[in-house]
């Protein structure tokens, strides 16, 4: 699982207070547009106004029916109490976890369905959006010998901008449209390195890979501005083979899309 830790600093979670199923969560940090398993803020005595906005945000980065957590370390309440009034709005039910010395509450609940944040997902829709005139711009000059060029044990600019397509239209668009039509995809992963190795992206034109992806994408995003809320609680299999909401596939695919365009930029450094 996928935690983030908000104000806690990783040595001082003991995992024996944490719920059993966290004992081998990975410390992280915050990508933008990541789903969170679950997400642990410290709680330090503050007002529920105080707190109010932390906790927020932390539910918009959480995965449908992840899981919020107040963490009071010392000097902690006589009772959980406080800590589950503060996360009662969040959803239920409550498990409450206490380290033998007394020196640790951890208060959990699972986030209530519904809770999506609708913001940070457009923010997301903006980013895939925007990647096009941002991979445009960073292959206007590059030249189709240098595009096609692999290096050893790796993917030339051609196999990774014909990629990008693939995870479009055969990957997270295509477990999207299947959530939505309720079709049998939406029991499948998708196997997209399988893609990657049967089409020949080398054998291409650059500009027809560039143009490709703009096509995708535009359609891509076209489809999925139009979601109603509900929509994006709808769940079925992602690329991963994970099973995911439409919400989590749409920040995971922004996530993803980031890396690998980062992986393009160094490239061409």
């Amino acid at each position: 699982m996928d935690v983030l830790f908000v104000g806690l600093s990783p040595e001082l979670v003991r995992p024996a207070s944490f719920p059993a199923h966290l004992a081998t969560v990975r410390q992280g940090g915050h990508i933008p547009g990541d789903p969170w398993d679950a997400v642990f803020v410290r709680w330090n005595g503050e007002s529920e106004g105080a707190l109010a906005e932390t906790l927020k945000q932390a539910a918009a980065v959480l995965r449908h029916g992840g899981l919020l957590g107040l963490v009071a370390q010392p000097p902690v309440p006589e009772d959980a109490g406080p800590l589950d009034e503060l996360l009662r709005p969040f959803g239920d039910p409550r498990e409450v976890n206490t380290a033998d010395d007394g020196g640790l509450i951890v208060v959990v609940r699972n986030l209530a369905a519904g809770r999506q944040d609708l913001v940070g997902l457009r923010r997301c829709l903006s980013a895939l959006s925007a990647n096009v005139d941002r991979l445009e711009a960073l292959t206007s000059d590059l030249s189709e010998r240098a595009a096609g060029r692999r290096p050893i044990d790796g993917r030339s600019l051609k196999e990774m901008i014909g990629h990008l397509g693939d995870m479009d239209r055969d990957g997270y668009l295509a477990c999207v449209r299947a959530i939505l039509n309720n079709s049998e995809l939406a029991e499948t992963p998708v196997d997209l390195h399988s893609l990657l190795l049967e089409r020949d992206h080398n054998g291409r034109p650059l500009a027809e890979l560039v143009t490709r992806f703009r096509h995708f994408r535009y359609q891509s995003v076209d489809l999925i501005s139009e979601l109603a809320e509900d929509d994006w609680l709808r769940t079925g299999v992602s690329p991963d083979g994970r099973e995911s909401t439409v919400a989590d596939i749409v920040r995971t695919w922004a996530r993803v899309e980031e890396e690998r365009l980062i992986e393009v930029e160094q490239r061409l450094k």
